[in-house]
């Protein structure tokens, strides 16, 4: 059988072209939830471009397949018609799904977030973050336990925690300046002395502070 007159070929094409970078995608996406890496939202810039480019091979692979199922009806699937529908609406759905993605990344990427880890054996109580006018109080922490909050709309400037253990003072710089919309994940963690230790999630080889 000559393979360029096979339907079936070209309808394995556009699966591929539809499937691959909606699989990527979401994987890209999910990989990048959990781990915030920035090198993650790279490629998943680069899904997109190509994403474009197997969205345009797929159609151009279905409508091969359609043209030689309707030429040559004997060499074509029973079913070639549902089979030509699911390849479309896959090849479709790469672009909500694309939409979808984005807004959500641009949604988390824009949210700020601060998750406090209590590293002692004592409970760090009265915790507070203070940034601008903004006031919140996060109450008391247990031995080895941890909080997180996310904020989007607290406003600019720098992103201040101060807390006690056992009445003895601690504080720091979360962020010298926060700007409102571009986000960030930071990691506090009340370490003895007491002292507390600051990262970067998103860049966790580079430690904020003592």
């Amino acid at each position: 059988m000559d393979e360029e007159a096979d339907p079936d070929r070209w309808r394995r094409g556009a699966l591929w072209f539809g499937g691959l970078p909606l699989g990527v995608g979401c994987l890209t996406f999910g990989l990048w939830m959990l781990l915030r890496l920035e090198g993650l939202m790279a490629i998943g810039v680069l899904t997109l471009v190509g994403g474009t480019g197997c969205f345009l091979g797929g159609t151009l692979s279905l409508a091969r397949y359609v043209i030689l199922s309707r030429r040559e009806p004997a060499r074509a699937h029973p079913r070639w018609r549902v089979r030509a529908a699911f390849a479309g609406v896959l090849l479709a759905v790469n672009w909500p799904a694309a939409g979808a993605i984005v807004v959500a990344a641009q949604a988390v990427h824009s949210t700020y977030r601060v998750e406090i880890r209590n590293g002692l054996e004592a409970p760090v109580t009265d915790i507070r973050l203070l940034l601008g006018g903004t006031h919140t109080s996060l109450g008391d922490l247990a031995p080895g336990a941890r909080r997180t909050i996310s904020f989007r709309d607290w406003g600019e400037g720098g992103l201040d925690i101060r807390a006690a253990v056992n009445g003895a003072p601690v504080s720091g710089t979360v962020d010298a300046y926060v700007i409102q919309g571009q986000g960030g994940d930071r990691i506090v963690t009340v370490r003895p002395g007491p002292r507390l230790e600051i990262v970067d999630r998103r860049r966790p080889d580079l430690p904020i502070g003592p």
